[in-house]
């Protein structure tokens, strides 16, 4: 039973920071000491002949419950708080990505191998790239159509198989890459409408479709990504570990409150108290990261003793 719910506490975990965006939930895997059994298991349950694969699928389910549970309970916070405080969020978010990046650094980067720069310049140039000629101004109040198109359903499979490929991957954020993207506020928005509907008894159609091939899209993320992260972190961990580094200080851009950046429909006043509070929540997001990465490193230290 303690397995069980630490494996849905992990699961949470993971599903609050794929809603969060600059906080990956590879990376709560990692910190928590569930990313190597859970790519291993999502592996070893493809393969004909495994005897412990009970066990794994155990342990699948258990993660993708708490998952459900993290994304249902934020998916609807994080819109409702980014219509009153969108400037002090996106700021958390950036103080959050910051924070992440130093422990991925130290964590798994500076206690293995030097960094290496041209991956991580190559990263973070991308990344970089895609934040000023990609990004879109959406608005963090979406319209669904009553009539999706195909070019809708595929594009959202692909942003689904990008944000469950950053789900497995440690230090990618899948909504950083939706932010960048412009289409944050839009799949999530399908979700939790898509959620609120459903609790209601109500089956619109073409609320529920695009859902799908966004579910769709995270399941073939997350499986590609655990067989990828196998392959590459096996055969070229520091270079690819420099590369993730790169792409998540390029992509924290995007949370940066330039006018370029903030949503539609949002205006910021940028007065004393809004600088003041921005800034404190800054210093709360990197707080957070820091007070997350304390608690799990005397947790593990206790389970040593």
């Amino acid at each position: 039973m303690k397995k069980f719910f630490k494996n849905v506490i992990s699961g949470i975990g993971v599903g609050i920071a794929n809603v969060i965006p600059g906080l990956s939930g590879g990376t709560i895997l990692v910190l928590t000491g569930a990313f190597e059994p859970l790519t291993e298991a999502i592996a070893l349950s493809l393969k004909p002949h495994n005897e412990k694969r009970k066990n794994h699928l155990l342990l699948i389910l258990e993660i993708v419950l708490g998952l459900i549970i993290g994304i249902i309970a934020f998916s609807f916070l994080i819109p409702w708080l980014s219509k009153y405080i969108y400037a002090q969020l996106v700021v958390f978010f950036f103080g959050v990505v910051l924070a992440s990046s130093i422990i991925y650094y130290k964590k798994e980067i500076q206690n293995v191998k030097k960094i290496n720069w041209i991956s991580l310049i190559v990263g973070f140039l991308v990344c970089l790239a895609m934040v000023i000629f990609i990004h879109s101004n959406e608005n963090i109040n979406p319209t669904f159509s009553k009539h999706p198109n195909v070019g809708l359903l595929f594009s959202l499979l692909g942003l689904g198989i990008l944000a469950g490929s950053a789900m497995i991957f440690p230090g990618i954020s899948g909504s950083l890459l939706l932010f960048m993207f412009g289409m944050y506020y839009k799949v999530w928005g399908y979700i939790k409408e898509t959620i609120r509907l459903l609790v209601h008894f109500k089956f619109v159609w073409y609320m529920i479709v695009p859902c799908i091939f966004i579910g769709i899209g995270i399941l073939l993320g997350i499986f590609l990504s655990s067989m990828l992260s196998k392959v590459v972190l096996k055969k070229y961990r520091n270079v690819t570990l420099s590369l993730i580094l790169g792409l998540i200080l390029g992509g924290s851009i995007a949370l940066i409150p330039f006018d370029s950046n903030v949503a539609s429909g949002v205006i910021i006043n940028w007065n004393v108290l809004t600088i003041l509070s921005t800034i404190f929540a800054f210093i709360l997001g990197v707080f957070v990261i820091f007070l997350i990465q304390y608690v799990i490193k005397k947790r593990n230290e206790k389970n040593t003793d």
